[in-house]
């Protein structure tokens, strides 16, 4: 009796200890991982944020192994039409030495801009480039261009993936099934300002 005494004490202690330090304030910090390139996926969460509050419409092409349709949008899901900018974004602690970089000024019609180049070291990573032209002060991005390629025994895409800011995107993607031919996918939106 007296040991079932003592392990009911010691499972109270227990239970107040809990409930005295651990449903406190935490003040430990959530670190962010530094940007290792250029934040793209930040440009374009703001770029949605940017073009949602100023309801931007969009002229949207698509074309499908040569059929076309186009539609005028006044009501965008920006997040959708830009998702596959944002899931382009290298900046991933495991890819921090995976790729080369190279920045260059490069002579505009009205001034000079930088151009940051990022070439995939690694074959086998679906983003194998990467090519932005960002003001040399404000580090704002003007253009960007990324090319996806993913290649496995049944499957293989190519992806290019431009955008223009305050002007216009567009996709464009062949993709093929061993054995059943290539489909060729290209979307145009130009932003309706």
């Amino acid at each position: 009796m007296h040991e079932l005494l003592n392990l009911n004490q010691y499972f109270w202690l227990c239970i107040l200890t809990l409930c005295l330090f651990g449903c406190g304030e935490r003040s430990e910090k959530v670190q962010k991982t530094p940007d290792f390139y250029y934040p793209i996926s930040q440009f374009f969460q703001n770029e949605i944020q940017r073009l949602t509050d100023n309801k931007v419409g969009l002229n949207k092409t698509v074309e499908l192994n040569g059929e076309t349709e186009t539609k005028r949008l006044e009501e965008v899901d920006w997040k959708q039409e830009l998702q596959v900018f944002i899931d382009a974004d290298i900046n991933k602690t495991a890819w921090k030495d995976k790729y080369e970089v190279e920045e260059r000024l490069v002579d505009s019609k009205a001034h000079q801009q930088k151009e940051i180049v990022y070439r995939a070291k690694d074959k086998d990573l679906k983003t194998q480039f990467i090519k932005l032209i960002v003001e040399p002060i404000t580090e704002e991005i003007r253009y960007i261009q990324v090319t996806n390629i993913t290649t496995n025994l049944v499957y293989t895409s190519k992806e290019v993936l431009i955008y223009k800011y305050n002007k216009s995107y567009s996709i464009e993607k062949n993709q093929g099934i061993k054995r059943m031919g290539v489909d060729k996918i290209k979307v145009v939106g130009e932003l309706l300002n």
